[in-house]
């Protein structure tokens, strides 16, 4: 398949939906040799500032030196967005590659892979071929059952729960939150963004039960805004083991803030796992 073909297959697998069980993308990796499992992942869920979070925790990651992989969705203007290393997308000619190995598998299936599956599992093939040391990986929908949540992360990153696909994830917090918790691992690490408080109480039950360290936002590590303009603004940062005076973003609102909070919180459990990362590339990165 050329690259256009690629996305016409793409396109009728939506016919396929969205199936919130993990046995075909699990089949799928399988029968290319589990790449997933030998990534280094930082996984994201969450409502608000998935993208963002991912993009910071990218960044830094490069500036530090390791060659990052970026998994997003969806995408703004052309389908390549969705798969980056080091911030250069995925070439038209690497995403038909990558699709036609995994469209020969999904059509000798008796259950046809969705279109997120499709495309999650030619991601996952691209990172491993390409040898990225680390991939940012953010949640589709929900978490429990998203074709995302077949990695064992280095850390997982809960970013602020909302109301969202209710029809599907649940009507409460409580239950968004139960499906937000599914990447939660056992002894994995997990940073908990700003939460309301019946959400927080189930991510923390999940992470309790599987034995994951949990760094919540407010208690473990917190800041404040110190300077706000049309060019960026700057905030202080008191973190789970390191404090900065002045950090600063170009990007706008303080929504922004709460989402660099929850990279800077991945990013000090990253660098406590043994990882070198210097506050030069944490503050140049941002």
């Amino acid at each position: 398949m050329n690259y256009e073909e690629a996305m016409a297959y793409i396109r009728e697998s939506s016919k396929f939906g969205s199936k919130l069980e993990l046995v075909r993308i699990e089949y799928l990796l399988e029968r290319l040799g589990d790449p997933q499992k030998k990534l280094k992942c930082i996984h994201i869920a969450g409502t608000n500032g998935k993208g963002t979070t991912a993009s910071y925790l990218a960044a830094v990651l490069k500036e530090a030196g390791y060659k990052t992989g970026l998994y997003t969705s969806p995408f703004l203007e052309n389908f390549t967005e969705r798969m980056r290393i080091d911030g250069e997308e995925i070439t038209k000619e690497e995403v038909a590659e990558y699709i036609t190995k995994v469209k020969e598998i999904s059509e000798e299936m008796t259950d046809h892979p969705t279109e997120f599956e499709i495309i999650t599992a030619a991601a996952f093939q691209y990172f491993y071929d390409e040898k990225v040391d680390f991939v940012v990986l953010e949640v589709g929908l929900g978490g429990r059952f998203d074709a995302t949540n077949v990695v064992t992360p280095v850390v997982s990153v809960i970013t602020t729960i909302g109301m969202d696909h209710e029809a599907v994830l649940g009507s409460t917090f409580s239950e968004i939150a139960f499906e937000k918790a599914g990447i939660i691992k056992e002894n994995v690490p997990v940073v908990i963004g700003y939460q309301r408080e019946e959400s927080l109480e189930t991510l923390l039950k999940k992470a309790d039960s599987v034995h994951a360290p949990a760094y919540v936002y407010g208690k473990d590590f917190k800041g404040e805004r110190k300077e706000n303009s049309i060019e960026g603004q700057t905030f202080s940062y008191q973190g789970i083991w390191t404090s900065y005076d002045k950090v600063e973003i170009t990007m706008l609102g303080k929504h922004q803030i709460s989402n660099c909070f929850n990279a800077l919180g991945a990013l000090e459990v990253v660098r406590d796992l043994g990882y070198d990362i210097s506050d030069e590339a944490i503050l140049t990165g941002l």
